[in-house]
């Protein structure tokens, strides 16, 4: 753990510094020229800082679809490719293209009649031509997505730390349930199928349950699958088929998913996950395509570092629509009674575009559950998306959103429970109304080390784990570590330029020496 904070300490950004503000209303896509490129590159790398955003490589007021640049590790530090684990700290995503009447000056941008449909929010922290001297390190967006601005934080150890793990959890590895729309009647044989984020996945072959006929009520009663044809007994299934598969899975209920997240005390073992997988691969180089997984294709990785799935692994369902989950198995499983601690970060987004008349929020939360001393459960949850008890009125076209479900990556880092000098936990900040009338608003939150853990200040790494954002437009949501000490320091969270937020999650970790 020494290792990877000296790594980062070595050209630490000014955490003290004044948050850059993109401007509020950058140029669209739109209005761009013909001849803006597609992508970026900066051509000077920048030190192991543990900080990029794409201001250091074009203006907000030229979103192009992928911005990258080269990420010099220490000298003669790792004599392997290190491993990386990364999440975005802000995203500035445009909601809505504007008619030709709007203003750059306008703040927020809103829907006109003649633009009543949004733009997809998209965005992708992409790891890339990995070595032991350099990476590179890219924001990107994809389709009809427009990035203004985005910025990511990332941390390094060495390969083959066993005190130190990482993990990647992607929506796209889960097979989604299809959906029963609003009227429809259940068959009794509903398949999983996958909507959207590319893949089109049928669970396994589904086999009657035994034949053999039970007694239901002092008589024999039979029905026959509509598929197959073969008789099951009513009573052994509520749906009357199961599964082949017969692997146990555990059951642990989710908690209440707008509850607020609990303060995880939990240390760094650092991790790779950078998303090796690029949604938008032609916009890189050519280095990039073999580590590449399109949405349209299924992957066998259990995290992007290439290690393949064991036969039992990863357990993945979707108990609730926009709801994902991944039971992960710990490399180095640790004493019973001693749980490591664990946190993750946001590294991709992909919230669909919808109509003006579907007034949702943008809701996504990534967190773990159930940590227990070998393993623990990743969830991706944006079921606020689509809760059919609470629309608020307004129209809604079920069909619309079974065929556009939210998607989303986060990766996790884990460490042994009790490390020295090494804490982390998540912080919330919750936005009153009174609060958005102005045009830039932020929460100052206060965190404190355990007692006596650091002799000198440590270095403090925070990314985004979730957010709460208004129905209309533009997604602009930022975190920012300032004024550390060796007791604690402040944490900014909050948006700017007309972006409205409910609430706002970030997990951190901080390294000392």
């Amino acid at each position: 753990m020494s290792s990877s904070a000296s790594a980062l300490e070595s050209g630490l950004h000014d955490l003290s510094a004044p948050f850059y503000t993109p401007p509020s209303s950058p140029k669209p896509a739109s209005q761009s020229s013909k001849s803006t490129p597609t992508s970026l590159h900066h051509p000077d790398p920048q030190p192991s800082t543990g900080h990029f955003t794409t201001i250091s490589v074009r203006p907000a007021t030229l979103p192009i679809r992928s911005t990258s640049r080269t990420i010099l590790f220490p000298t003669c530090h790792y004599n392997r490719p290190p491993k990386i684990a990364a999440g975005f700290s802000m995203l500035n995503l445009a909601a809505y293209p504007p008619s030709p009447s709007t203003s750059l000056e306008d703040s927020p941008q809103t829907p006109s009649t003649a633009n009543d449909a949004s733009l997809p929010l998209r965005a992708n922290l992409v790891g890339s031509e990995i070595t032991a001297a350099s990476m590179r390190l890219t924001a990107e967006t994809w389709g009809r997505g427009a990035m203004y601005a985005a910025a990511g934080t990332w941390i390094e150890h060495k390969d083959g730390a066993k005190q130190c793990w990482f993990g990647q959890f992607d929506s796209r590895q889960v097979k989604k349930r299809r959906w029963r729309r609003r009227g429809e009647k259940n068959t009794g044989n509903q398949a999983l199928v996958s909507h959207g984020e590319g893949r089109q996945l049928l669970t396994p072959p589904r086999t009657p349950v035994s034949p053999s006929v039970r007694p239901v009520a002092g008589r024999e009663h039979t029905e026959r699958c509509p598929t197959c044809g073969q008789p099951a007994p009513k009573r052994v299934v509520e749906r009357g088929w199961a599964d082949q598969s017969t692997e146990s899975r555990p059951t642990t209920p989710l908690p209440n998913s707008r509850a607020a997240p609990t303060r995880m005390e939990t240390s760094t073992t650092m991790a790779s996950s950078i998303s090796t997988s690029s949604t938008a691969p032609s916009t890189l180089s050519t280095t990039l395509s073999d580590l590449t997984v399109s949405d349209s294709t299924a992957t066998g990785m259990n995290s992007l570092d290439g290690s393949p799935l064991s036969p039992r692994e990863p357990r993945l369902r979707q108990p609730r629509r926009n709801v994902y989950e991944k039971w992960v198995k710990l490399p180095f499983p640790q004493p019973e009674g001693r749980p490591p601690e664990i946190i993750c970060w946001l590294n991709r987004v992909n919230f669909p575009a919808r109509r003006r008349s579907e007034r949702r929020p943008r809701r996504l939360f990534a967190k773990v559950e159930g940590v227990e001393s070998s393993h623990f459960r990743a969830v991706l949850d944006a079921s606020g998306l689509d809760d059919r008890t609470d629309r608020g009125g307004m129209d809604h076209n079920p069909s619309f959103d079974d065929e556009s479900p939210v998607g989303a990556s986060m990766c996790w880092i884990g460490y042994p429970h009790g490390k020295k000098c090494v804490d982390s936990g998540v912080i919330e900040a919750t936005f009153g109304l009174d609060e958005q009338e102005d045009d830039e608003y932020d929460q100052l939150v206060r965190v404190d080390f355990k007692d006596g853990w650091f002799t000198k200040p440590p270095t403090v790494l925070a990314a985004l784990s979730g957010f709460d954002a208004d129905r209309d437009g533009d997604l602009r949501v930022r975190v920012e570590v300032q004024w550390v000490d060796t007791e604690g320091f402040i944490c900014r969270l909050g948006s700017w330029g007309g972006g409205r937020l409910k609430e706002c999650w970030a997990s951190w970790v901080a390294l000392g020496s």
